[in-house]
């Protein structure tokens, strides 16, 4: 009886059999090259039908006849490479037989067969794979695009939108400073109209007092309007207080929920039901602008006038701070309270952006916080901001000061001694003003109207201080104090200015100020004196 194991054993595939087998049924082209001709010596089924040669048409071909990616050279010395290394991966190209050309991911190692050398390649087709990243690329890049030119067009549409609510403000604005301005004329035009009046102590000092008040208060609403239109710093956050963001944006608003809607017979209230909350972090002058939307919506919700109750609330279980703008006006359908905090939706027509609201949803959402709004026809609106309170999330470190709290500290410094001052200001009342306060203080004081005018007084006289208003022409506040520094570096130079945002010097261009502090107009005379101080401490 034969032995089954010798009989299993004569049914099995030789070594030769399973490499043929495994050799042709691979799913990528693999090759063996004589490295000194180049002839494919042996190849799979893939090898040739990738590149659409019969087996017959194959037989005999050279790494030359295909390669479409290297020079001759670059093969040879390719070759080498893999001779010395025993390997390597790279890509190239190979061209079929029909001309055209494929991306092919080649793994390449050096094989000794009786003595000769040979090269046993692995070739990939990965022309589909390259020209899908391809597309990918290209779609990213437009799609890129695209994404930038929505982020400019918002951008855009935004600040449209600050711009309008800007210009909603600035009637009434204008309205409060021409009451504002009555006073101070009528009490000027009094006094000169009746020089005999001057003698009359208490109504010169009552006269004074409230031109003075007219003007603090008109800086004042100066003030909160550039502080609203300032760029916005939106990496920094800090401890913010609820209270004083809403009392600045009903002041902000006041011209147009109050004087506007009273001379239109159509009057609006504001109430403030503010409660002892705690403070939250973010940045004042984005949520003072998500809440100046919120009231200037609920006045546009209210055209036969109304009230508008500002409330704040506090949950301590869960860390948050809520603040409620509800209206009394026409409120809003299902439909529209459903889509009214999408960019570019309203119902306001086409003078409006439509992105009011989803503004201030979008700076809610940089504070990490929520806004709901809840309505219906004829019942009025409830706009709900709520946003993590400061304790539960530390704040960040304070800010280095800056040039305005030294000013601030030097208000405590003692009064320091006589100096030569120059005032340069292209606003004769402005200087001769400054002059007066700065001889009565003991100080001996210059003036000139520019720039050129103060570096020839500076070159004859020298100076201790330079006090210099920022906006002249020809040259500027910032490069007259560079003059002057490089005159003499141990000046100090105080920049006068009207704008909020100057930190910096001229532009922004310069990497340290040329100045060694900034006074914001209008400025009082302890705020002077102060600056000086501070400037003279540095």
């Amino acid at each position: 009886m034969p032995n089954t194991a010798d009989k299993n054993k004569k049914q099995l595939p030789t070594t030769e059999e399973l490499y043929r087998a495994l050799f042709n049924q691979a799913a990528d082209a693999i090759i063996l090259m004589d490295t000194e001709t180049g002839e494919l010596v042996d190849f799979n089924e893939r090898a040739h039908e990738n590149l659409g040669y019969t087996r017959d048409e194959f037989r005999g071909i050279t790494i030359g006849d295909i390669e479409a990616g290297e020079s001759p050279e670059q093969v040879r010395e390719h070759i080498a490479e893999v001779l010395r290394s025993g390997s390597d991966v790279f890509e190239t190209k190979h061209r079929t037989k029909d001309g055209e050309v494929r991306d092919i991911l080649v793994s390449a190692s050096a094989v000794a067969l009786k003595g000769k050398s040979y090269i046993q390649g692995i070739w990939r087709d990965i022309t589909d794979r390259n020209r899908l990243a391809d597309r990918l690329t290209k779609s990213n890049e437009c799609l890129s695009t695209t994404l930038e030119e929505l982020k400019r067009a918002q951008r855009h549409i935004i600040e449209h939108e600050r711009l309008a609510a800007l210009g909603q403000m600035a009637r009434g604005i204008a309205h409060d400073f021409n009451n504002l301005l009555m006073p101070i004329v009528g009490c000027a035009d009094y006094l000169l109209a009746d020089p005999s009046a001057l003698n009359e102590e208490d109504t010169v000092k009552e006269m004074l007092r409230t031109i003075r008040e007219a003007a603090c208060e008109a800086g004042d609403k100066v003030r909160q309007l550039r502080n609203f239109c300032r760029p916005r710093p939106d990496a920094v956050h800090t401890t913010v207080s609820i209270e004083e963001v809403v009392k600045e944006a009903v002041a902000l608003t006041r011209p147009r929920w109050k004087e506007e809607t009273e001379a239109s017979g159509t009057p609006v209230e504001v109430k403030l039901n503010l409660g002892d909350v705690p403070a939250v972090v973010g940045n004042l002058q984005q949520l003072q602008e998500a809440v100046v939307v919120l009231i200037l919506n609920a006045v546009d919700a209210m055209p036969e006038g109304g009230v508008i109750t500002i409330s704040s609330s506090e949950d301590r279980h869960i860390g948050t701070v809520a603040l409620e703008v509800a209206d009394t006006g026409t409120g809003m359908s299902e439909d529209v309270r459903h889509r009214c905090r999408e960019p570019f939706f309203t119902t306001k027509g086409p003078e409006s952006g439509g992105m009011g609201l989803a503004m201030a949803h979008g700076i809610v959402g940089q504070h990490k916080g929520s806004l709901e709004v809840e309505s219906s026809p004829g019942k009025g609106t409830k706009v709900e901001i709520v946003l993590p309170a400061a304790y539960v999330s530390a704040p960040p470190p304070e800010p280095e000061p800056g040039p305005e709290p030294e000013a601030a500290k030097a208000q405590n410094q003692p009064e320091i001694l006589p100096m030569r001052i120059l005032v340069v200001d292209d606003e004769a009342g402005t200087r001769n003003v400054l002059g007066r306060f700065l001889s009565r203080d003991g100080h001996t004081v210059e003036l000139a109207s520019g720039g050129a005018e103060a570096i020839e007084k500076f070159r004859e006289q020298g100076f201790d201080l330079v006090i210099t208003d920022r906006a002249m022409p020809n040259m500027s506040g910032a490069q007259l104090a560079r003059e002057v520094k490089e005159l003499d570096p141990d000046v100090r130079v105080i920049l006068l200015t009207g704008f909020a945002d100057l930190h910096e010097g001229e532009n922004g261009e310069e990497d340290e100020p040329s100045y060694d502090l900034h006074l914001g107009k209008p400025a009082s005379l302890e705020e002077i004196r102060a600056a000086v101080a501070g400037a003279m401490a540095r």
